[in-house]
């Protein structure tokens, strides 16, 4: 597989009648786009575990980049306060604790402002399924479809390198 088959679309159900997905990809660049010229959001979620349906998003962290150019003053990094309970394991892997997200805002005032950040950005996490798959079940869950910006998963990326 080439560098271009680990770049692709997401895929995800349409969004239901009269829906509009999110607005954060236009297609404006494509596959024949030099690298040097791509914007890139590296992202990363934090969990109260790895089930969408029933576990929560409790951070949000990103950076963007512009081809191998880290902007380090362009940066998102939000706690949320999660709906429901956050479990000790989870701590034990994040280190964001209760108290932390107590004071935080809930997902719905978060995640206008990440989708934003992410306009028009390629995506890249390290197996970004996992955070897409939240991400993606907040958007549909407010009949909102889902992403449609293009995403790199750094793990696939590393299977391709040393394989």
């Amino acid at each position: 597989m080439g560098f271009s088959g680990l770049v692709e679309r997401l895929r995800c159900a349409l969004p239901a009648a009269g829906a509009r997905p999110p607005d954060t990809w236009s297609g404006a660049v494509g596959p024949e786009t030099p690298v040097e010229r791509l914007r890139f959001t590296v992202f990363d979620t934090e969990l109260t575990g790895l089930h969408p349906r029933t576990d929560h998003i409790v951070s949000i962290g990103a950076v963007r980049m512009t081809g191998s150019t880290i902007r380090a003053g362009e940066t998102f990094a939000r706690l949320v306060r999660p709906p429901g309970p956050v479990r000790s394991e989870s701590v034990i892997v994040h280190g964001i604790t209760p108290d932390d997200l107590a004071d935080q805002p809930g997902l719905e005032e978060v995640m206008p402002q990440f989708l934003d950040f992410i306009r028009e950005t390629v995506l890249v996490g390290h197996f970004i399924g996992i955070d897409l798959g939240f991400v993606n079940r907040f958007l549909r869950l407010r009949r909102r479809g889902c992403l449609r910006n293009p995403a790199l998963d750094t793990r696939r990326l590393h299977d391709w390198l040393y394989e």
